[in-house]
């Protein structure tokens, strides 16, 4: 059971610090927020952030709720970000990167999470069933540095059980659960409440050799990673470098290196899967014989010509939807792309195509979601049917990540450059349209068959 009395050791140089804490109202963040005060963290020093990922309607509400009213109480300072999440494929990956995200806006901050041994023990399995390195295998530990957010983690010598004994030691008999925890769909949860509890009933043994595991995985990757940084250091500022020094680097490295590469100069820190490494690593050992492009992840080009590897400056886009009011704001920038709405009366409907899209103003609703392309995501053709729209950008030949409209419903409005859909088309009956132009601002190549905009009112006819 946690003693109050003692402060992990790493926690000690940050005693000076201002720590945000990832707050759920469950049982582990609720259990650090109380040590935390016992440790001595106050006032304008602490302060908790929950996060409502936007999934589960009334439920969520009543959970942010709860943990306002329990900050209140304890007289912590409260933030609730909302995340605005859809459901879908690779959830729990995509949440956690929109929970990344969310920590860099607050600049270099030091945040404490509440994961404890069994997390640790799951995600060593997880990780072991994808294929993972030792990185990734040991991937909660209790400091690490991703970009210029701290993440901290004093609960990793806890289990479950014995967090829970504190808090009804501490008076504490309720908090959040997630309905989502009991979904044995998810492979967590499978291991979380099936595999993991026979195995541990089998062969007690199994948690203290998985801590052992876990320890002596983290001390290699540590060392690893140090080793990375130490030849990432080697390689020229800019984005330019010699295809020789990524050819020589040991199979051990050559993802830890790309990783920080890419993480220093285009503030991208998505994580690398095994099968874009392999991708890297087969390109440059290719016979090119001329300039050869290709792109690893959304964002992220190469160009190789002979004994040169440059990476191409193409901004990374946001990684959570942000909502457009139509009417209060005539212009929204995202990433790369401009997005501009005009009005006007049936009697001039402007001119359409792939970079005009011309709705019906009683149809279309004043506020909207701008963001990227979902897993699966589909458009409603004007003409009937369907086209998944990964199939659409890629006929396209967008020069930048593509960019979706959605109304607040998560139904496709258009894919600038590309289509509209078939929501709130103009029609005999439209009496005010609404025009939504887009472009793509300077500094990336325009596709061919881009129109050339003339000055003037956006969306107006020419």
């Amino acid at each position: 059971m946690p003693d109050p009395a003692e402060i992990p050791g790493f926690l000690t140089p940050y005693r000076a610090v201002k720590l945000f804490v990832g707050f759920s109202g469950g049982c582990d963040s609720t259990a650090l927020l109380l040590l935390l005060l016992r440790w001595g963290w106050r006032g304008d020093r602490l302060e908790a952030v929950h996060f409502d990922h936007g999934l589960r309607g009334e439920r969520s509400r009543r959970e942010a709720e709860h943990c306002a009213a329990f900050c209140a109480r304890l007289g912590v300072p409260f933030r609730l970000i909302e995340l605005h999440l859809a459901p879908g494929p690779n959830l729990e990956e995509r949440a956690r990167l929109a929970r990344l995200a969310a920590w860099r806006e607050l600049g270099e901050v030091a945040v404490a999470l509440g994961h404890h041994a069994d997390d640790a023990a799951e995600t060593l399995l997880l990780h072991l069933a994808r294929g993972g390195a030792s990185g990734g295998l040991a991937g909660l530990r209790p400091v690490r540095k991703l970009g210029g957010v701290t993440i901290l983690r004093p609960l990793l010598g806890y289990r479950r059980s014995e967090l829970e004994t504190y808090l009804r030691g501490e008076g504490v008999t309720r908090w959040n659960e997630d309905d989502s925890n009991r979904d044995n769909h998810f492979a967590r949860n499978y291991l979380r409440n099936i595999l993991l509890p026979g195995w541990y009933g089998a062969s007690p043994a199994c948690r203290a050799g998985f801590q052992r595991s876990l320890a002596a995985l983290a001390l290699d990757a540590d060392f690893l990673e140090t080793c990375a940084a130490e030849k990432l250091r080697e390689l020229p500022a800019g984005r330019t470098s010699c295809t020789a020094f990524w050819r020589e680097l040991h199979g051990a490295l050559l993802g830890r290196v790309l990783y920080g590469y890419l993480a220093e100069r285009l503030g991208v820190m998505r994580p690398l899967s095994h099968v874009q490494i392999e991708r890297f690593r087969r390109e440059l050992a290719a016979p090119h014989r001329n300039c050869c492009r290709f792109t690893l992840q959304r964002g992220v080009t190469f160009v190789l010509a002979g004994d040169r590897l440059e990476l191409l400056c193409e901004e990374s886009p946001p990684s959570r939807d942000v909502l457009w009011d139509l009417r209060r704001e005539c212009v929204l920038q995202w990433g790369r792309w401009r997005l501009s709405c005009d009005r006007g009366s049936r009697a001039a409907v402007p001119p359409a195509d792939a970079w005009h899209f011309v709705f019906d103003a009683a149809q279309l609703p004043d506020e909207i979601a701008v963001g990227a392309r979902r897993a699966g995501e589909r458009l409603e053709l004007l003409e009937g049917g369907s086209r998944r729209i990964k199939h659409l950008v890629a006929n396209a030949s967008l020069p930048t990540a593509a960019v979706v409209l959605r109304d607040l419903a998560g139904r496709v409005l258009a894919v600038p450059g590309v289509r509209r859909g078939a929501v709130a088309p103009v029609t005999a009956a439209t009496r005010q349209w609404v025009c939504i132009a887009a472009e793509i601002l300077p500094g990336t190549a325009v596709s061919p068959d881009r129109p050339q905009k003339k000055s003037g009112n956006v969306g107006s006819a020419d």
